[in-house]
């Protein structure tokens, strides 16, 4: 979420003009707020409630739990911020985090894959979409990311935490999602 995060400080960056300081730094405050503090909060208050057992959320009811919260503070996030995104393009941005994040819990439902998986493929995608959206190449980005993505992806079937089956499919969830997503919209 943390490289997420910084590739909308990039993203507000460019369109710095449009926006003052104050505003800008609302926004960031409201990220940081809604995509990693209040969330990080709830799950240990859950934790220390008795109602997630562990932390690791190895056992699937919290996994969905902390996914449900999660989805629930980055749409309270959006709906907070929405009003400041100017442009149409942030606030898709701002909604992919929701839609991986329901699509994760729709398929831990029946499937068990890998969130990480999940989620390094969407960033690929997002670059793959992104690229795609306004005709840029961001091949050299894509490239980092997908050796990145191998090294993430190959500690997971190190300590066999998943199977090869569920990291890849994670992977190509991630992957296709955005890159329809761009597609539906151009």
């Amino acid at each position: 979420m943390l490289v997420y995060m910084l590739l909308f400080a990039l993203q507000l960056q460019i369109q710095q003009t449009v926006l003052s300081l104050p505003h800008l730094l609302w926004l960031y405050g409201m990220l940081l707020a809604g995509y990693i503090i209040l969330p990080a909060i709830t799950v240990f208050l859950l934790y220390k409630l008795r109602i997630i057992k562990s932390l690791k959320l190895d056992n699937k009811q919290d996994n969905a739990i902390a996914y449900l919260i999660f989805a629930l503070f980055y749409y309270l996030c959006f709906q907070s911020v929405s009003f400041y995104a100017i442009y149409p393009l942030i606030q898709i941005y701002m909604l992919i985090p929701i839609l991986i994040t329901a699509s994760y819990l729709i398929i831990h439902l029946f499937y068990n894959i890998n969130a990480h998986a999940l989620f390094i493929g969407a960033i690929i995608g997002f670059f793959i979409g992104l690229g795609y959206y306004i005709q840029q190449n961001n091949i050299w980005i894509i490239l980092i990311l997908i050796c990145i993505s191998g090294w993430m992806l190959s500690a997971q079937m190190i300590i066999n935490k998943h199977s090869s089956l569920q990291i890849y499919s994670g992977f190509f969830v991630g992957l296709s999602e955005l890159i329809l997503l761009f597609m539906f919209l151009a």
